[in-house]
């Protein structure tokens, strides 16, 4: 486990050096959406952003990230302030190039426009823990982003793996992995995690 101790890679993050992301983007994707000015918004300019959003999750459902993150540009083009869009688009920043300042931006960016979006607490929470070591921080942003989607398995099994490895509190952690598993059953990894939480 990567994620409290500097030199080891961060759990979830590309090894530098190595994997199959790790390659300088094309120029024509490192939009700089931030520099441009946000237009007034209509209910087509809002509908198209979420026909590229959902398009967006279709690739990415299909393990197409790069494809996904053009369609997710093309979801702040239409909409500048889409917090889904953003907040996904700082998960892939990590995962594409170990962007950890956009991705932070993003998240930020997203929890000013809306304070409760748990996959941008959740985004920030993985940062604290895993780049700049704050665990205090940490901690605190993922219990608001359980408490904003207790329903994201993902989120608990996260918060689980940090109580384990970075708080040493294993019989918490392996409650909040039975938490995952129970929200989202179809997923025979978190039980089985769970089940063998001390290994």
């Amino acid at each position: 486990y990567s994620s409290c101790t500097k030199k080891m890679t961060p759990r979830g993050y590309p090894a530098p050096g190595g994997g199959p992301f790790q390659f300088e983007p094309s120029r024509t994707i490192k939009t700089k959406l931030d520099q441009r000015p946000l237009r007034p918004f209509t209910h087509a300019s809002v509908a198209g952003a979420n026909t590229h959003y959902l398009k967006a999750l279709d690739w990415l459902e299909k393990d197409e990230p790069f494809r996904g993150e053009t369609e997710l540009r093309r979801t702040l083009e239409k909409d500048p302030n889409h917090v889904a869009g953003i907040s996904l688009l700082g998960k892939l920043e990590v995962k594409l190039r170990n962007d950890y300042v956009g991705a932070q931006r993003n998240f930020e960016k997203a929890l000013a426009l809306e304070p409760g979006n748990a996959m941008a607490l959740g985004g920030l929470a993985a940062l604290e823990e895993n780049i700049n070591l704050d665990f205090d921080k940490a901690e605190a942003l993922y219990h608001r982003a359980v408490k904003a989607d207790p329903s994201d398995a993902h989120l608990w099994a996260n918060f689980s793996l940090f109580f384990k490895h970075c708080r040493k509190d294993p019989i918490k952690g392996r409650d909040m992995m039975v938490k995952a598993f129970q929200v989202q059953p179809g997923r025979p990894w978190f039980q089985a995690n769970a089940a063998n939480f001390d290994t």
